[in-house]
């Protein structure tokens, strides 16, 4: 069993795959240059694209996990966040329909 492991996550927005817009100066996102070992027991980190979807990818240490465990997890990790987001969706549109039967003989006064 393991006892204390190295976690991080990230997440990132839109202007990170894109690149900053500064004025006056243009940025390019860059590819980081990986060295063939992990920074951290476990790293997930997911990125915004500028189209809405998510881009993510895990970095782990290869003598802690199998690659087949990772396989599993990023596959649990990709139906929990599509579910997820679904009931999010569900829940916007509830709360836009009754924020117009809320508003529906409500007039303001001045």
């Amino acid at each position: 069993m393991f006892g204390w492991l190295q976690v991080l996550f990230a997440l990132h927005d839109a202007t990170l795959l894109s690149g900053m817009q500064l004025a006056g100066v243009t940025t390019k996102s860059v590819e980081p240059i990986h060295t063939g070992s992990s920074k951290v027991d476990i790293f997930l980190e997911l990125f915004g694209a500028p189209d809405g979807s998510v881009l993510g990818q895990i970095e782990y240490d290869s003598s802690l996990w199998k690659s087949s465990s990772i396989d599993a997890m990023a596959a649990n990790l990709q139906v929990s966040i599509s579910s997820e987001f679904q009931a999010l969706v569900c829940a916007l549109k509830r709360m836009s329909r009754l924020s117009e039967v809320w508003m529906t003989g409500y007039s303001l006064g001045r």
